[in-house]
């Protein structure tokens, strides 16, 4: 649970900038969860909690193959050593992921459900997934009607234009309405 919703969560598969830390301290338990890293801790009573890593800066690098990688920087207190572990942590999928089965894009984010600008960023996020369930039923076979790049590419803005243009339509009368004097019972 973060907050008041529950997420998947999963631990996070070992890295070369956390492996350090085992010679050191032997280690923490790491999981991942709505978008953020959490540290798995044992509370006085014997109870788990889990307490978020604070983020504290994100950057993008090129690959060669010309895509972008994303890592977050991440600081961790030891509890038992008095110890600050500062990494970066790759958002991206991994090389190590596809072995210990953890698909990083469902648990890990560019902004975590605590950052200022999430709601900004992911607020409209439930929207945009109906239209494009929406686009891709509305084509046979769920293929778009064009071949290549160029020719996709007007198709989808020609479809959320079509949408922008229903959407405006339909605010224009509801407020048509409300403008209208009121009419006389029949």
């Amino acid at each position: 649970m973060i907050g008041k919703y529950g997420h998947a969560a999963a631990q996070l598969p070992p890295s070369r900038a956390r492996t350090a830390w085992t010679e050191q301290c032997g280690g923490h338990a790491l999981y991942a969860a709505g978008g953020a890293i959490y540290e798995r801790v044992v509370t006085a009573d014997g109870s788990l909690d889990f307490v978020e890593v604070p983020r504290h800066q994100t950057k993008r690098d090129r690959k060669p193959d010309g895509s972008w990688t994303f890592y977050a920087r991440h600081t961790l207190t030891c509890r038992s050593h008095d110890t600050v572990h500062d990494w970066w942590e790759p958002l991206t999928p991994t090389a190590t992921d596809k072995a210990h089965k953890f698909n990083r894009s469902d648990y890990l984010r560019v902004l975590p459900p605590t950052d200022p600008d999430y709601s900004r960023v992911y607020g409209m996020r439930a929207d945009t997934e109906s239209l494009n369930a929406q686009f891709e039923r509305a084509f046979y076979n769920r293929r778009l009607p064009a071949w290549g790049l160029h020719n996709q590419t007007v198709v989808v803005l020609l479809a959320a234009l079509a949408q922008n243009a229903w959407a405006r339509h339909t605010w224009q009368r509801a407020i048509d309405r409300q403008q209208a004097p009121p009419q006389v019972a029949a």
